[in-house]
């Protein structure tokens, strides 16, 4: 009499099934369990239904442990899947918890603007220099830095003729570039994973391009500081906001 092999959910592990299957998440290990233990349910309906008359022993058996092995290999995919199923509840929480720490790194960084603020030229020059710098450094892929530097002329047209507050215009720009700081951050998260570093990094970078980035805008600075001077001279009384529709104030 032939020894019987040990059974197949003893000769593989759950590490093997995943190794096989690497590409596949939680999800899909799930649905490949769903498919296996149906498939083991019908060869078995197959040896007891109206079909099974056509079938001689030798080939019941047969199916008989067809399906057993089915049964038996799931076992272990079941098994892999509630691994798996860790895994990425795991890399979940240290994701979010990522994100959290990135946010408040960009907010210790960058705090909100006091509506009484008297530095509001200073703030905003500083900011927009800083924004454009992480685009010279070429943090992600497929930005392009001349888009924001429309954006920002956009802004200050709106500034210019009264439609919007300069105080509202330093926020903007500073939402704009905590945003952009925190998408970064995301994006190297797998090679910094410490936020609060890669934070410091990223600035430091973006301001060694200072002259850089001032040298390749020269007319958006030009611009920026001619309008940034009238603000701050005493001698000049700005026109008092205007309620344009579409207007915004702080």
């Amino acid at each position: 009499m032939s020894k019987q092999p040990p059974p197949l959910s003893w000769r593989i592990t759950p590490e093997q099934v995943l190794e096989a299957l690497r590409f596949y998440g939680g999800k899909e290990l799930q649905a490949e369990q769903t498919k296996l233990s149906s498939t083991a349910t019908q060869l078995e309906k197959l040896n007891t239904g109206k079909l099974a008359q056509f079938l001689d022993q030798d080939e019941r058996e047969t199916i008989q442990r067809a399906a057993k092995l089915v049964r038996e290999l799931n076992i272990r995919v079941e098994h892999a899947k509630e691994i798996k199923v860790r895994e990425e509840k795991r890399l979940e929480r240290e994701r979010e918890a990522y994100y959290a720490a990135a946010t408040r790194a960009v907010n210790g960084r960058f705090p909100g603007i006091p509506t009484d603020a008297v530095d509001l030229p200073e703030r905003l020059l500083v900011i927009i220099e800083l924004h454009l710098g992480l685009f010279e450094c070429n943090f992600l892929d497929g930005y392009y830095a001349g888009d924001l530097t429309a954006r920002f002329v956009r802004n200050f047209d709106r500034w210019q003729n009264g439609r919007d507050s300069l105080l509202y215009l330093v926020n903007t720009s500073l939402s704009e570039i905590k945003r952009d700081l925190e998408d970064r951050l995301h994006y190297v998260r797998s090679r910094t994973p410490d936020p609060a570093l890669a934070l410091q990094e990223m600035l430091e970078a973006a301001r060694a391009k200072r002259d850089q980035v001032r040298a390749k805008n020269l007319a958006l600075f030009d611009r920026i500081e001619h309008l940034l001077a009238i603000e701050k001279a005493d001698n000049v009384e700005r026109l008092p906001m205007r309620n344009k529709p579409g207007g915004r104030g702080a």
